[in-house]
């Protein structure tokens, strides 16, 4: 094995691990995420009387009244948008630990799956501002911080696109010279 095709290995075993232990931790922060959220949508009056009660100052850009239903629609916005960061995470780790136990970027599963993640980012493009604006209407407080749709984001879709192009003709390269062979 070649100097380059071991470091590149090596970096996807380690590196498939981290993207899966961040999966992880990205699944327990949108279990506990949706919890909070819907202890708040529950209980919100308990909520806002614990912060009043131990000093607290309600400076939230929320109303009190507002508080449970706005909770309550944030749910389902929190959970679209840690979905998505998930199923990225989860082909990368399944793209990375393809090239440690393939001992080879070039294949069709890992081209396939890069044209997944270029998916994925391109809806995380659109979703994202969508919803940070739809969340900035229900809590309606006069104050509207837009990220608005980002040109990296769908630059970077655009090169893993390519990327998967290359893959797949690596690949076909790789059969070639396996048939030769």
């Amino acid at each position: 094995m070649s100097e380059t095709l071991n470091r590149l290995t090596t970096i996807s075993k380690y590196g498939g691990i981290g993207a899966n232990v961040l999966m992880i931790l990205m699944i327990i922060a949108a279990v506990a995420a949706v919890i909070a959220l819907a202890a708040v949508a529950v209980n919100a009056d308990l909520i806002i009387d614990l912060v009043e009660r131990y000093g607290g100052v309600w400076d939230l850009p929320i109303s009190k009244d507002r508080l449970a239903p706005v909770a309550a629609a944030l749910i389902p916005c929190v959970i679209i948008i840690l979905s998505l960061i998930i199923a990225i995470l989860y082909f990368v780790a399944r793209l990375l630990t393809n090239i440690h136990e393939n001992n080879t970027p070039f294949t069709d599963e890992n081209a396939d799956t890069l044209v997944k993640i270029a998916i994925l980012t391109l809806i995380c493009t659109i979703v994202i501002p969508i919803l940070d604006f739809a969340i900035q209407r229900m809590i309606d407080s006069g104050y509207y911080q837009s990220y608005g749709f980002g040109l990296f984001p769908l630059f970077v879709a655009g090169l893993l696109y390519l990327l998967s192009l290359v893959f797949k003709h690596g690949a076909e390269l790789q059969k070639e010279a396996d048939e030769t062979l």
